[in-house]
């Protein structure tokens, strides 16, 4: 190892503390978004007349569609770089929040839950292996436990935004604020560098001889 080498081992640069932010931030909109259904489904369930059992159905509609963006976002992820696919990922969560505060009944409702939950899964998987291979192995572990406080911080933050904003503007404000967060994020993460590890296995030919992105791509 050169001495060069060496000093990037003992500390963190600027820029590698703003990818760990922004996949910090990205995990916080999935703990946000993970509450946030809960608490406004009797406010969905009387605007829509909708039966207990219909309601609960838009809890379980990202969940239901996870699997499917975890495994396209994640292969976007390993052939065109982990950058790539955190935009992707939190464009479709955008988007999806959005829509859910426009939705006007039930079924689109539920169609836009399934894109917000094809934008978590991708945000997971991306968020986490992009900060793991931009820091230097001995910070790792360290970046893994931390980025685990993002997620109840977005729990928490969601159970008390309801009772501000919902009682005055509804339920529907309670998605468009879901947007602000994801704007910052989708700003820094178009200003990031692609990994580090991801570049290098990128140059040594790694990416292209992946047998399961193949399949896909």
């Amino acid at each position: 190892m050169t001495a060069s080498q060496a000093g990037e081992e003992r500390s963190l640069t600027p820029t590698q503390w703003k990818q760990f932010f922004a996949a910090w931030l990205g995990y916080l909109l999935d703990g946000f978004d993970f509450l946030l259904i809960t608490l406004v489904l009797t406010e969905i369930k009387d605007e829509f007349g909708l039966s207990l059992v219909q309601a609960s159905t838009l809890v379980s509609a990202a969940f239901v569609s996870r699997w499917f963006g975890g495994l396209i976002l994640g292969a976007i992820g390993d052939r065109f770089g982990r950058r790539s696919a955190m935009v992707i990922s939190i464009l479709c969560f955008s988007l999806g929040s959005f829509l859910c505060g426009v939705a006007w009944s039930y079924w689109p409702l539920f169609v836009f839950r399934a894109i917000v939950g094809i934008g978590m899964a991708g945000e997971y998987a991306a968020s986490v292996t992009y900060a793991m291979e931009s820091w230097p192995a001995r910070f790792k572990n360290r970046a893994s436990g931390a980025l685990l406080s993002a997620y109840p911080i977005g729990v928490v933050l969601a159970s008390q935004l309801y009772p501000l904003v919902v009682p005055h503007l509804g339920w529907r404000w309670m998605f468009f604020i879901g947007l602000l967060p994801a704007a910052v994020a989708w700003w820094m993460r178009r200003s990031l560098p692609e990994a580090q590890e991801w570049q290098e296995n990128s140059r040594r030919g790694a990416v292209t001889e992946n047998t399961a992105i193949q399949l896909l791509f």
